[in-house]
């Protein structure tokens, strides 16, 4: 289950993720994965903490992001 809280400020995660939805569904109908790369292919965990490092600072370790 993922949580996702609408923000008044910057960007509103949950029309980016909708929007992504929307695209991975039209793309790939039926796919058993939430993410997708352009190929078919899930991604990497390595591709998701490369992603998701500049938002955490560096006293968190990979598996608490």
């Amino acid at each position: 289950q993922a949580l996702i809280q609408r923000s008044e400020a910057g960007s509103d995660p949950l029309a980016l993720f909708t929007k992504y939805l929307s695209s991975r569904d039209s793309r790939f109908p039926l796919h058993p994965f939430l993410w997708v790369r352009s190929d078919g292919f899930p991604p990497t965990r390595s591709w998701f903490i490369r992603q998701l490092r500049p938002f955490f600072p560096d006293d968190i370790s990979d598996y608490l992001m």
